[in-house]
């Protein structure tokens, strides 16, 4: 029996009623990232390759696309999140702050069709170690854009309010420090 097509609307309505139960939004994004090609689809149907799909102040829907190489600084969101993987891999190192530094204590690869749930603590950087695209749905609880977030400076320790030119910033110099 062939499964329904993945319906962009419907999961957007669907993530926001079940907003305020995190582990009910995670069944909808692994039922979602079940079924790639039936996202891919509707995705490109609806021209929405990587952008906000929807954002109010209670949830933030994404389509993320992660190049080939890409690493981010260790961040926090302060707000949860559900990263579904429907292509390729993420992989996720979690921090712990000493001394207000970040320090790696657990990593952990998600692998398309795969689900990761974060809290509103964690703290983690990301990394696509393919050659290819990973690409996700994000769901968050709350507006991203609003959201107090920090960013660390992985060589440094050093934090700083979370802005995208701050973090475009640190993952250049990250990607010419793994291309040496």
């Amino acid at each position: 029996m062939a499964s329904a097509a993945f319906d962009l609307q419907r999961f957007i309505a669907d993530c926001r009623a079940a907003r305020s139960d995190v582990r009910a939004v995670a069944d909808i994004v692994r039922a979602a990232v079940a079924q790639p090609a039936a996202v891919r689809a509707a995705l490109a149907a609806a021209g929405a390759s990587d952008r906000v799909l929807y954002q109010d102040d209670e949830v933030t829907v994404l389509n993320v696309r992660i190049p080939a190489g890409y690493r981010t600084p260790p961040h926090d969101h302060v707000i949860w999140a559900v990263v579904g993987i429907y292509e390729g891999q993420e992989d996720n190192t979690f921090y712990r702050l000493d001394a207000g530094r970040p320090v790696p204590f657990e990593t952990h690869s998600v692998c398309a069709p795969g689900v990761l749930t974060l809290d509103g603590a964690t703290i983690h950087a990301i990394a696509n170690p393919l050659a290819s695209v990973t690409a996700g749905l994000h769901v968050y609880g709350g507006h991203l854009d609003d959201a107090p977030r920090s960013l660390w400076d992985p060589d440094t320790g050093a934090r700083a309010p979370f802005t995208v030119d701050g973090a475009t910033r640190i993952t250049k110099r990250l990607m010419r420090q793994a291309a040496q």
